[in-house]
């Protein structure tokens, strides 16, 4: 009986430790968020978002169980694409999408990889296959129209865009006239 209640504290002792361990580290997670979402950040600090993205790899690996594991993973990779660490970004999306494939935001996690492809590291045949890949799995998303203009656009510089857009505009305008 002694050895049970023994077997007991210590179960308790060390289920305490890990629940006050997790909330610990939500809070931090939490302060930092507010920190750097706060008014007074801007323009935002890379080094203190960088060390937010590795506290919410850290929760994730540790609390891969947890539901906001792969809220933290989302957001870790949405940051990881604003301070310039698009490998990181992708990898990350990559996860979400195999680990946690029912997640809400999965079909934005693709469309996402192939922005970061398109947007962050140029790669055009990589965001091709990937948008074109959205669309087969998801051809009524709302970013649908979105991936097919993207494919459209892809590697044209901002001035093509201008000259495709007033092309198209004037095609427009003559066949109003023309009716």
């Amino acid at each position: 009986m002694k050895r049970f209640v023994i077997y007991l504290i210590c179960a308790l002792f060390m289920f305490s430790s890990c629940s006050n361990g997790k909330k610990s580290l939500y809070d931090k997670i939490k302060n930092l968020e507010k920190e750097l979402m706060s008014k007074n950040a801007l323009p935002i600090d890379t080094a203190k978002a960088g060390n937010l993205v590795n506290m919410y790899l850290d929760y994730a690996k540790k609390y891969s169980d947890d539901s906001n594991a792969v809220r933290f993973l989302f957001k870790a990779a949405n940051i990881s694409m604003n301070i310039n660490r698009p490998k990181l970004a992708i990898e990350l999306l990559d996860k979400i999408m195999n680990d946690y494939s029912k997640f809400a935001k999965a079909p934005d996690c693709m469309f996402l990889k192939a922005f970061v492809y398109d947007d962050k590291l140029k790669d055009y045949n990589k965001a091709r296959e990937v948008y074109q890949a959205f669309l087969n799995k998801y051809p009524t998303h709302p970013f649908a129209e979105s991936a097919k203009a993207s494919i459209q656009n892809l590697g044209k510089t901002p001035d093509q865009l201008i000259r495709d857009f007033e092309a198209k505009q004037k095609q427009d305008s003559l066949a109003k006239k023309n009716k």
